[in-house]
């Protein structure tokens, strides 16, 4: 059986910026035993559905999807883990790259 949970990182911050996670993903997981959280990092939807529009600009985004990560007994090293996997991911966005060269 699939089953899919799909967490945000909080709110709207600053466009294209990474903001510090909350533990909530990990409570949720640990509740559930067995459950693996998927980090899936997400970019250029600040250009392509800006704050206060209403419409959909066309814009490329990414979506990259890492590896499972299955929550330990430790609250912090998992978040830090799961951190450290979206930077990674982030990385593999193309258009992140071409943000950066131009």
């Amino acid at each position: 059986m699939i089953r899919s949970c799909c967490c945000s990182r909080g709110s709207r911050g600053d466009p294209e910026q990474l903001q510090p996670l909350r533990k909530g993903i990990y409570h949720l997981a640990r509740s559930q035993p067995g459950t693996r959280v998927t980090p899936v990092a997400l970019h250029g939807l600040g250009k392509a559905l800006p704050r206060g529009g209403s419409m959909i600009v066309p814009f490329n985004c990414d979506a990259v999807v890492g590896d499972p990560l299955e929550p330990g007994e430790d609250c912090d090293a998992f978040m830090n883990e799961l951190q450290t996997a979206l930077e990674d991911l982030l990385t593999q966005c193309i258009t992140r790259s071409k943000e950066q060269e131009g």
